[in-house]
């Protein structure tokens, strides 16, 4: 996004082997572009005004539940770290053979 308002602010003529497009299609070719980048913009102000005018929270504005890690996060039960490993420098793959 920050790469096409860049090339929009210092825009140089399109053109393809010498020949020149007019104005009104390089116009027309960054509109296209950046019609993309306008659309979430303007969806996502859309969605923060409706939820602050509803009273709601706009949960992607903020951590919500879906940001924030549980206890039901850690390590499985079946994990097999009962053990101290760390005076070991590293581990044998019998896999892994040349």
């Amino acid at each position: 996004m920050l790469q096409n308002l860049y090339n929009f602010v210092s825009i140089l003529a399109d053109s393809f082997q010498g020949y020149e497009y007019p104005p009104a299609v390089q116009f027309m070719g960054w509109g296209l572009e950046l019609v993309s980048i306008a659309i979430v913009v303007v969806v996502s102000v859309i969605t923060i005004i409706q939820n602050t005018l509803r009273g709601e929270d706009s949960s992607f504005v903020k951590p919500g539940p879906m940001m924030t890690p549980k206890e039901s996060w850690g390590p499985r039960d079946d994990r097999d770290d009962k053990e101290d490993n760390s005076s070991e420098m590293g581990v044998d793959n019998e896999n892994f053979k040349l």
